[in-house]
């Protein structure tokens, strides 16, 4: 569904006066579609779970002494062909680890190291590995799958918290509830979501200013206005991963793994600097 197939959906769903502010609001995202079969195990090629490629020089992230769990690998110069907004670098790996025993939710400054984001702007001088770190437990460490892309467009769950200025009645708060819950169609709904960029599909509450809190090390019950807006405007998301019976992903309760990052960082590329929440049912 592209921005003006979504707007004229909005129109159809009773939504007509807030339709513009609406597709303003709409974000494009890299739709990842895990998959056993294909060859996950090429050398630099994007995958979710089995084993990165890390280049020479690069050990195995690990957090007090123990390693973490390898998430992903994303190969940049197959993934931006779908980047609308040609935010990516064009080139070069991503790799995303994770707290092995799944402790990590994103609410404390002190879980800065039960997580990792590197990129490597190059795909040369990869190093295939054959094994994970051996006392890396057998329930942290998830199958291979290859990764089949598509371009998405996205509407955050709470366009509010974005646009405060924006004000629902109560029949077009209920309509775009109804809305969202389809969105973009019904049995779309119903399978896993694993995205690039675009807005989260989150389970519980919106996660901007429990990741501005926890990143700056701030108390988030002490937060100002000007606080609450900062988080909304400079932090989006990098990275959705759904549990996944694929890759044998379970994130607690069926769960969503999220990567966020400041949009400064990841203009400059400081993709060390994302953070992570873990939200389940």
């Amino acid at each position: 569904m592209n921005k003006l197939e979504a707007r004229m959906a909005l129109n159809s769903a009773g939504l007509t006066r807030v339709a513009p502010e609406l597709a303003d609001l709409m974000l494009p995202s890299i739709r990842l579609f895990a998959k056993l079969d294909g060859n996950p195990n090429l050398v630099g090629q994007t995958r979710i779970g089995g084993l990165p490629d890390l280049p020479s020089g690069i050990d195995w992230p690990r957090w007090d002494g123990s390693p973490l769990s390898f998430i992903a690998q994303i190969n940049l110069e197959e993934a931006t062909r779908y980047d609308l907004e040609h935010i990516l670098p064009v080139s070069g790996l991503l790799y995303f680890f994770y707290d092995a025993q799944q402790q990590v939710y994103g609410s404390n400054p002190l879980d800065r190291n039960g997580f990792r984001v590197i990129y490597h702007p190059a795909d040369s001088g990869l190093m295939a590995l054959n094994n994970a770190p051996e006392e890396l437990p057998a329930n942290a460490r998830f199958k291979a799958c290859s990764v089949d892309f598509s371009t998405e467009m996205t509407l955050p769950l709470e366009p509010q918290l974005l646009v405060p200025a924006l004000k629902f009645t109560n029949a077009e708060d209920k309509a775009y509830s109804a809305f969202m819950s389809t969105f973009p169609s019904p049995a779309d709904r119903s399978t896993r979501h694993n995205r690039l960029l675009g807005h989260p599909d989150y389970i519980q509450d919106d996660m901007h200013t429990q990741v501005y809190a926890a990143a700056n090390a701030l108390d988030p019950h002490q937060l100002t206005e000007t606080d609450r807006q900062k988080s909304m405007t400079d932090w989006r998301l990098l990275l959705q991963l759904d549990s996944d019976d694929n890759a044998g992903m379970r994130w607690e309760n069926n769960g969503l793994l999220y990567y966020w990052i400041e949009s400064t960082a990841l203009r400059e590329r400081h993709f060390e600097k994302a953070w992570v929440v873990l939200q389940s049912e």
